[in-house]
């Protein structure tokens, strides 16, 4: 009986295999599901936030929009003659003008003058109401309109409540047009912070104040601080003089510039006023003033009169009396200043702003007003700036893998903040980029002539529309959105102290601040370890100047006789005053003594040590 001969299959001792190759591509299936869920929440969000922050945007516009037209019917109201004249429409009728010579007549008119007056104060206090309240309305319908598209809180508006409250910029203004406004105008929006923010707002303030020396205000100054005093106690008896990067020490260590001012305190000069208080409303900005805020008895007078038939025919649409007769120039002197609401130049008018701010032609008139960027240029009647309602808000994507990298704020890893002219990206960290959606009021006074061609605030604007995204908002403003910062929180306290020994007001976790100054104040044990401000290099150079080899050999043996220190040697160099000590490079030839050398066109003496390639220059 003949044996089967065995086959041995190829594949046979391999079991098992394709079950292993299966769970790997089981793996990778279920990471691009997950991945899969990613994109779809990342996309959800975008869409989610884009949506918010349109409807937020423009809920803060139309408010903007309202608060002007109400600025101006107010302006309306002043300038009708009716309204000043007509006894009907007083319950206290206004005298009349007298014609009466002598002491008589001049107390009759200057009654007048004080009735009509008292009237023109209360319209004007109404119109700061508005510019203070009207936008923080926008500002509370801003948030609703977020929280309703599905946005949740992100944040509040505790510290600029905390600035309102003890910054010195606010505290010359207790009063603005006879309006106290601090008290409403925090309130409300502590008010609108205790309902929790879902997006910030665009802001006229000072978020850091002017320093001068600029270190002062900055948290790596401190820091340098003191690494160099670890330094200098780790050196101490050792007659070492460590060496680190002084840029930020150099003025203060090195040279020692400042110590005649450290020695008639208070040397800092801090201002918390880069930015000046608007005297209106620091979010969603109007940029309007009263014409007397500047002590211009007549200016609202003058404007009114400049263009009166103008306002005269708007008075005629607005209100239904017919006598509209505006006070003619002989009026003028007579009356008290009408304080019409204007627009600030400085804010809304492409002229004044462009004298300050040089790169506004290339980065923003040109670029957007005339064409450069969009398919053709603005219309005439548009090309202003004027104020814009601007948000920004951030929403968790829920992340079921760490496969999508998406940036946000830093309170959260998994949050995504949206601009919306980047349909396509979902990351963005660069400076350029603003994530928010813009919102603007818009008018004219005719089809070819934009609001601001009359300085004076009237009820023109008619619309409100959603900006590009990437279109700057108006000049000087920022993001409301401030973190509570120790250093800031210091150098308010700084800003009103005449000497640095009051630590008893001094504000929490702003201690190490404090000794950090102290420390900087210590001329011998800090500011000059290292540097001796006495040192008389000529008699140095008389003695060691064609020899520094040998002054090299003594420091090494005896360094306190041949360098200064804190204790004698007042004429010796310090360690940063000494000879520069090199190393050549390994394709130097070495020489020994002294050897010239022209580097960039100036020639200096090399004196090689020993054999070694270390070097002195002189």
């Amino acid at each position: 009986m003949k044996r089967r001969k065995l086959i041995r299959h190829p594949l046979s001792g391999q079991s098992g295999q394709v079950l292993v190759a299966g769970v790997f591509i089981l793996i990778i299936l279920l990471l691009l599901v997950f991945a899969g869920f990613d994109v779809y929440n990342s996309i959800r969000a975008k869409f989610k936030i884009e949506t918010a922050q349109e409807a937020a945007a423009l809920a803060g516009a139309v408010w903007q929009r309202d608060s002007l037209n109400l600025i101006g019917e107010i302006n309306l109201v002043k300038a009708c003659s009716t309204l000043l004249e007509g006894e009907d429409n007083w319950t206290m009728p206004l005298p009349g003008k007298s014609s009466l010579p002598g002491l008589f007549g001049q107390v009759s008119n200057t009654l007048r003058t004080r009735v009509l007056k008292s009237r023109i104060d209360v319209l004007t206090e109404m119109q700061t109401r508005i510019s203070f309240i009207g936008p923080l309305i926008g500002l509370a319908a801003a948030q609703q309109a977020a929280k309703a598209n599905g946005i949740a809180n992100i944040g509040s508006f505790d510290e600029y409540i905390k600035n309102l409250q003890t910054s010195s910029r606010y505290q010359s203004k207790e009063y603005v047009n006879n309006y106290a406004w601090k008290a409403a105008y925090s309130g409300l929006i502590e008010t609108i912070s205790r309902n929790g923010i879902a997006v910030y707002p665009n802001s006229l303030f000072s978020a850091s104040p002017n320093v001068y020396p600029q270190e002062l205000g900055l948290e790596d100054f401190y820091n340098a601080i003191f690494r160099k005093y670890d330094e200098i106690q780790a050196a101490k008896g050792k007659a070492v003089y460590p060496q680190t990067s002084w840029s930020l020490l150099e003025n203060f260590v090195i040279r020692d510039q400042w110590a005649e001012r450290f020695a008639n305190p208070p040397w800092w000069n801090i201002k918390y006023n880069r930015v000046r208080f608007p005297e209106e409303s620091e979010i969603f900005t109007l940029g309007v003033c009263a014409s007397g805020s500047d002590d211009q008895s007549t200016g609202g007078n003058s404007l009114l009169l400049e263009h009166q038939e103008t306002v005269a025919n708007m008075a005629t649409n607005y209100l239904s009396n017919q006598d509209n007769r505006i006070y003619d120039s002989a009026d003028a002197s007579t009356i008290p200043a009408l304080n019409l609401f204007v627009y600030e130049e400085d804010t809304w008018d492409p002229a004044e702003i462009r004298q300050n701010h040089a790169d506004y032609d290339e980065m923003h008139f040109n670029y957007w007003f005339k064409g450069d960027v969009l398919r053709q240029n603005v219309k005439n009647k548009y090309v202003y700036e004027g104020p814009a309602a601007y948000v920004e808000s951030a929403v968790d994507v829920g992340k079921t893998t760490a496969m999508l990298r998406v940036s946000g704020h830093k309170h959260t890893s998994n949050s995504i903040r949206i601009g919306s002219h980047r349909a396509g990206n979902i990351v963005s960290d660069t400076t350029d980029y603003r994530p928010g959606t813009i919102a603007k009021a818009l008018g004219a006074l005719d089809e070819n002539t934009p609001p601001i061609a009359l300085p004076i605030v009237l009820p023109v604007f008619n619309k409100v529309v959603i900006m590009p995204t990437y279109m700057p908002i108006p000049y000087n403003f920022g993001v409301l959105r401030l973190n509570d910062s120790a250093l800031r929180n210091f150098l308010a306290w700084l800003s009103v102290q005449d000497n640095l020994s009051n630590r008893d007001s001094l504000p929490g976790g702003c201690a190490k601040y404090l000794e950090a100054l102290e420390i900087l104040l210590n001329g011998p044990g800090f500011r000059y370890f290292g540097w001796n401000p006495d040192f008389d290099q000529k008699t140095f150079d008389s003695t060691w100047y064609k020899n520094p080899v040998e002054w090299h050999k003594k420091r090494q043996k005896n360094p306190d006789q041949y360098q200064y220190n804190l204790n004698g040697g007042q004429y010796l160099p310090g360690y940063f005053q000494e000879p520069n000590i090199f190393t050549a490079c390994s394709s130097v030839t070495v020489t020994r003594g002294a050897v010239p050398v022209t580097v960039n066109g100036v020639t200096s003496i090399r004196h090689y040590i020993g054999n070694t390639r270390t070097y002195i220059v002189v």
